[in-house]
């Protein structure tokens, strides 16, 4: 690797003018016609794993997996990549990754860790808007490794970390044998899980794939223990049980919308729907959310038992709020995210997820979830930075972003199991890559991981926290293609989509070979949707394929004098290709999205550990017109207008355009309720 005397901003301004002076020269028509640059930008990652989900006792699963990030298609050289690890290099980047791996323990000023519970330092007050790392490398790191990761107080994180998940895997093991029913006796067959943010996101995405993964959708049809009696009865039963008979659901509650929250359990028997309520930093539109499920439950099995009781057997919290936790009279009801955690953008390994997971599939999936994860991890931490993925995809992003001006990412899911993902991206990189670090550029000497922020410089035109979900039905394929603004496009790949497990269970068999066909169709579109971006339509495809003009099919058209739809070309796209979306790719998928965002955030100085959520911004606004609101229904209840009231509340501070509506829908809801 290149030598590391350059500083950040000498890399910028050389970045900055390789970017106006040589790429915005050349067309992809000729750089993918260099056959060394493509093999380059291509990079494979192999693993093997040992899968926890058995169908038969001792019969262990070893799976090969891979992941491929293809760059072929950016715009970009081998001196691009180059001169993008030169910045990496100078913002010490493998520093960096080095000191996230060891959480708030700092390798170069470590501290002891704590042997004898008597002389365990008293734990430091929570500062919440501390930049410290979120320990989030820990939280899925495997048990029985003799593993150490300390706190900044010496404590060992991971002694923690394993005993919430043997707590979580006893609970989920009770409800899914039925030895934990609801308040009436009921198998718990529905989960309900209410919460805003990035861990509601990743978990719409785990739950999307993982129900059309064979594997994992056997042990959610089946609530029970992992032993060979019941993996004999999952494989005699298996056929015969259609997509929906017997499965345990989830559903999701992340708006406070009463509308929402009617439809979401509309079809729902309270008698067997656990609520779980995920409020990680104590916001009130979850806790008001989460209120309207609790009068559901208490009204609609009132007859059953007494309030206290319904609630304990239907409703569960996790949060990272003491003070929330506090309040519940019952602490096997909650579950508390650990200090050193409580990064809302970095909490989807945490209970979070675990827990609705766990109780859906079995702690057997979830644990291949946690073990992609950790792979993962040990290949971002391990491996040198020209192969290392999320770095590779980190510094395109940066290129794109900051250099050549691309303001937006479109990800478009081409496979089925991968439509919660972009919506999970949107929700990580907006959380990471928005707040610039206004606190102090170094490590602390106590051994606690601070930030380091790079200065902003005026050589790049900023980092992008806008990603957009391309959807499955190609809604910005024109502008991918013709807009005058040009959009980088990030193609979302599964090889195997398991087609045989799908089409049989709902299909039917017979039609295999009609959707193998229309499988390869799919994957031919794919790679035509990236091309098509990279080298355009009419004469410039016809040279890059050494065709005439007249022989390709817009050619044809054209001499036939029909209005031919013509690509511009030259606009750069990205293929993340897994093998297989089982649970393990799972994590594997949402540790890269970690990843890639917090190289991203610090490369352009900007702070990924932000614990509040983005959304507590305009929380006491919201309570202010929340005041005004009321101080407005009161108007109206009593004849008095705003300008009749000379002790208005906070009306002056209000625009007129708000103070108008808000009088209209007061007026409104007066009338209806």
């Amino acid at each position: 690797m290149m030598g590391t005397t350059t500083t950040a901003s000498q890399a910028w301004a050389i970045l900055s003018r390789h970017a106006r002076e040589e790429i915005s020269l050349l067309r992809l028509q000729e750089l993918c016609r260099d056959n060394d640059r493509v093999s380059s930008l291509v990079s494979v990652y192999n693993t093997t794993f040992t899968s926890n989900c058995r169908l038969e006792k001792n019969v262990d699963i070893i799976e090969n997996r891979m992941l491929i990030a293809d760059l072929s298609r950016q715009r970009m050289t081998l001196d691009t990549v180059n001169h993008l690890f030169r910045l990496a290099a100078a913002t010490n980047l493998r520093t960096f990754i080095t000191r996230l791996a060891w959480g708030q323990n700092n390798p170069s000023h470590p501290v002891l860790p704590v042997r004898v519970k008597g002389i365990r330092p008293a734990p430091d007050k929570v500062d919440t808007t501390a930049t410290i790392p979120s320990m989030h490398f820990a939280m899925r790191a495997p048990a029985g490794k003799s593993y150490e990761m300390l706190t900044k107080d010496g404590v060992n994180a991971l002694t923690g970390i394993h005993l919430e998940w043997e707590r979580i895997e006893r609970y989920s093991n009770s409800i899914r044998r039925g030895h934990l029913r609801g308040i009436s006796g009921h198998m718990i067959r529905d989960v309900v899980v209410v919460g805003r943010g990035v861990p509601m996101a990743a978990l719409q995405f785990i739950y999307s794939a993982l129900i059309r993964d064979e594997r994992a959708c056997v042990f959610r049809r089946v609530g029970l223990a992992d032993s060979s009696s019941a993996a004999e009865r999952i494989r005699r039963n298996l056929a015969g049980v259609t997509a929906g008979g017997g499965a345990r659901q989830l559903h999701f509650l992340t708006r406070v919308d009463p509308l929402t929250a009617a439809a979401v359990v509309a079809d729902l028997d309270p008698a067997s729907t656990l609520v779980i309520s995920i409020a990680l930093n104590g916001n009130e539109e979850t806790g008001l959310a989460t209120k309207i499920l609790k009068t559901w439950l208490l009204n609609a099995l009132a007859k059953s038992g007494r309030p206290d009781h319904i609630l304990a057997k239907h409703m569960m919290l996790v949060t990272g709020n003491d003070d929330i936790a506090n309040v519940i009279n019952k602490p096997e009801s909650v579950h508390i995210i650990p200090q050193h955690s409580r990064c809302e953008a970095f909490s989807s390994t945490s209970a979070a997820c675990l827990l609705p997971l766990a109780v859906v599939f079995g702690w057997s999936v979830v644990a291949d979830f946690l073990a992609g994860a950790h792979d993962m991890d040990r290949h971002f931490v391990d491996t040198n930075m020209r192969h290392n993925l999320p770095v590779l995809l980190a510094l395109a992003d940066i290129w794109n972003e900051c250099l050549l001006g691309l303001p937006t990412r479109i990800c478009t899911p081409f496979s089925p199991g991968m439509v919660g993902y972009p919506a999970f991206a949107a929700s990580l990189e907006a959380q990471t890559c928005s707040k610039e670090h206004t606190g102090p550029n170094q490590y602390v000497p106590t051994g606690e991981l601070a930030f380091v922020a790079q200065p902003k410089d005026k050589h790049h035109l900023g980092c992008s926290a806008l990603v957009l979900d391309g959807g499955v039905h190609g809604a910005y394929d024109r502008a991918l293609h013709q807009s005058s603004t040009i959009l980088n496009n990030e193609l979302l790949v599964v090889m195997d989509n398991q087609l045989e497990f799908n089409v049989s269970r709902s299909i039917g068999a017979t039609a295999m070979d009609d959707m193998k066909a229309a499988e390869d169709a799919t994957m031919c579109s794919i790679f035509a949707q990236a091309d098509e971006m990279a080298f355009g339509t009419g004469r410039s495809e016809s040279e890059f394929f050494n065709h005439s003009p007249v022989s390709s099919p817009h050619g044809i058209a054209e001499l036939n004098g029909q209005s031919v739809d013509k690509a511009k070309g030259n606009r750069p796209s990205l293929l993340l290709i897994t093998g297989k979306l089982d649970a393990f790719a799972c994590g594997q998928m949402v540790a890269l999205a970690e990843h890639r965002a917090v190289v991203k955030a610090h490369i352009c100085g900007l702070d990924p550990f932000v614990r509040d959520v983005g959304s507590s911004l305009r929380m006491s606004r919201s309570e202010m017109l929340k005041d005004e609101l009321a101080n407005v229904r009161a108007r109206s209840a009593s004849g008095i207008t705003a300008e009749e009231e000379t002790n208005g509340g906070n009306s002056n501070a209000l625009i007129l355009s708000t103070r108008t509506i808000l009088e209209h829908y007061a007026s409104l809801s007066l009338s209806t309720r």
